[in-house]
């Protein structure tokens, strides 16, 4: 009978090659024996484990990640020249201005202009709280 996992087919060698072991066990020596005649020529990888919790069996999603982060972490930006090169099409075919200052718009606030962007957008700016003539005394 061969062995159902790589545990049992080290246990069963340890029995097989280890008299002192196999009397310790209570697993006789020419059971061990057996097993290791059975499990001749097959291979066992590591442990399995659970198939949901392994790399290979889950795809790669982005589900609940936003798709404005690369994968480092960084946010991607459209090149500067492919912003241009868009906003000269539109303008060449025709494109309505509102489109077109849309477009400007949203260069602007990928941080092109002036620094800040989608990591700023939305978010209320703090004042700088000071103190007037001394604090406290």
């Amino acid at each position: 009978m061969p062995s159902k996992s790589l545990r049992q087919h080290n246990f069963m060698a340890m029995v097989a090659n280890d008299p002192k072991a196999a009397k310790r066990t209570g697993v006789p020596k020419s059971v061990g024996e057996e097993y290791m005649k059975a499990d001749k020529g097959k291979t066992f990888s590591g442990r399995k484990g659970r198939t949901d919790l392994q790399k290979a069996n889950r795809p790669k999603t982005n589900q609940g990640k936003s798709e404005l982060f690369a994968e480092g972490g960084a946010v991607k930006k459209e090149p500067k020249e492919m912003i241009k090169k868009e906003i000269a099409f539109m303008q060449k075919k025709g494109a309505p201005k509102t489109m077109i200052k849309h477009e400007k718009a949203e260069a602007k606030a990928m941080g092109y202009a002036r620094g800040g962007g989608v990591e700023s957008k939305g978010k209320t700016r703090g004042k700088m709280v000071t103190m007037r003539k001394g604090g406290c005394i």
